[in-house]
């Protein structure tokens, strides 16, 4: 069954007035950084998506992509999670990590994507660390497609299917970068 977070990762430890509330948390060191440590151990979760937004830098600025399955399908990231205080819902973080081959060309870094047949790797409370470290790997070649968007992206009142579609000088068909 699932459940409702509020992104931004904040442990149970820390002072809740702090502004620090990371929406990402690197795999490298997620094992021994202090601040992850405990959730990457023992709270670590599954966070469906369609697809995801990187931007390219370039000379005009930064370009909005949207990455999506190659296949049909949800992604299924990399999670870990804090349970709720004091009034506060629980939190979450996504698992990131470098590029994999299909997001290199767009971004230096990507969320961790959990094929579904390590779903129980990344799930299960007594997965041991080398397999966990396994399972944080970026994504193979040819898993992802890419098209480039719509810069109304930046704005978080824009919502809805027309910021998914490929702007006006992008590939006929969503793809790879070209």
């Amino acid at each position: 069954m699932g459940s409702f977070f509020r992104w931004g990762f904040l442990p149970v430890w820390a002072d809740p007035g702090q502004s620090r509330r990371p929406i990402n948390a690197r795999a490298e060191g997620l094992f021994d950084k202090p601040f992850f440590r405990q959730a990457a151990r023992s709270r670590r979760c599954l966070v469906p998506a369609q697809g995801f937004f990187e931007w390219k830098r370039g000379d005009g600025g930064k370009r909005p992509f949207y990455l999506t399955n190659q296949g049909d399908g949800p992604l299924a990231m990399a999670g870990i999670w804090e349970a709720a205080r004091d009034g506060e819902p629980a939190c979450l973080a996504v698992v990131t990590c470098p590029a994999g081959p299909d997001v290199s060309p767009i971004h230096d870094r990507q969320p961790v994507l959990i094929p579904r047949k390590r779903w129980d790797d990344w799930l299960a409370p007594g997965t041991d660390r080398e397999t966990l470290e396994r399972v944080t790997r970026p994504s193979p070649t040819d898993s992802l497609r890419a098209w480039e968007v719509s810069r109304a992206v930046n704005d978080l009142s824009n919502d809805g299917q027309e910021m998914l579609r490929p702007v006006a000088n992008g590939p006929a068909r969503p793809s790879l970068l070209e």
